[in-house]
Formats: structure tokens, C-alpha cells, sequence
């Protein structure tokens, strides 16, 4: 069996500056245009929380998928502020990340299983759910205050997914 191998997971603050202009720009969306109400950033915030989850996972195809979102967003950010404004995009990933158990891992899958049903079957998530999903990849790893988010999921994740799974 090959591996699927994805970039290093680095972030840099290009990582960051790339995540957080996803996110203004939806806050801006919902405010402006979806009428303020919260269950239309339902989606979005439910992709961004599964995004930090994936960029926690250990690899395989969904690992590594979230690798090279990873990669293109930190390029991207990074880009917009060495040519955009001339400062430098230092590294700012978490000393340590919090690895998925087993159980974690299950619950991933799950969170995959519903994100896949919500696209098929939802209204038009589809910008929110792919917008979210590189926002959470791109902050999940960073030494921030959003990225210290993913510092709770992970725990949260293994400890439902090792109950569920009769791991404990």
C-alpha cells in the first residue's frame, strides 16, 4: 500500500493572515447579506471546526488533503504579505499538536459522513462548507488564539470517539 504523502504541515503567518480574511469575509457575508441570523453560519462554523479536526489527523487521504490545503493557503497568505505590504511571514505553528486516538480518528469520519450529507442535501452550503474548511485548516495548527481551539477539539474528539467506540 503507497502512502499519500502532503507537504509539511507548517503555518506560517501567511497561514494565519490567509484564515482570518476567510473569516471577515464570511462575518461580513452573514452581517450584510444572510440577515444576521445564526443558523446560517451553521455550516461554516461546523467546516472550520472539522477543518482543525483534519489538519490534526495523522495522514491517509484526508490528512493529506488537509497538507495541501494547508500548503495553498499559507502560499497564498504568505504571497499577500511579502508582495502586498513587504513584511516577512515567519512560522508560527504550535510547538506541539494534539494527536487523534483511534476514537478521534472515528469521529473524524463521522464529522466526514455529515459533511459530505450536508452538501448533497443542503440548501447552498456549499462556499460556506469549502470557506470553512480552509479557515480551520489554516488555524488549526497555528500558535494563536484560534488555533489553540484545535487544543480543545482534539481532546473533546478522542474522548467522544473512544466512548463511542468502547474504547475506554
Amino acid at each position: 500500500m503507497t502512502e499519500f504523502s502532503s507537504p509539511p504541515m507548517v503555518v506560517t503567518l501567511g497561514s494565519v493572515t490567509a484564515g482570518l480574511a476567510i473569516l471577515v469575509v464570511m462575518l461580513i457575508r452573514w452581517w450584510t447579506r444572510d440577515g444576521r441570523r445564526a443558523k446560517a453560519l451553521l455550516p461554516y462554523l461546523f467546516s472550520t471546526l472539522y477543518g482543525m479536526l483534519l489538519v490534526l489527523t495523522g495522514g491517509g487521504l484526508l490528512g493529506g488533503a488537509a497538507g495541501w490545503a494547508l500548503w495553498g493557503t499559507t502560499e497564498t497568505g504568505d504571497a499577500a504579505l511579502e508582495h502586498g505590504t513587504g513584511s516577512e511571514s515567519p512560522v508560527v505553528t504550535r510547538q506541539y499538536a494534539d494527536a487523534l486516538t483511534p476514537g478521534g480518528s472515528m469521529v473524524v469520519i463521522l464529522c466526514t459522513v455529515a459533511l459530505v450529507a450536508l452538501l448533497v442535501w443542503g440548501r447552498r452550503p456549499w462556499a460556506h462548507i469549502v470557506l470553512g474548511l480552509l479557515t480551520g485548516i489554516s488555524l488549526g495548527l497555528a500558535d494563536s488564539i484560534a488555533g489553540w481551539t484545535a487544543v480543545a477539539l482534539a481532546p473533546a474528539a478522542n474522548g467522544v470517539g473512544d466512548a463511542l467506540g468502547g474504547l475506554l
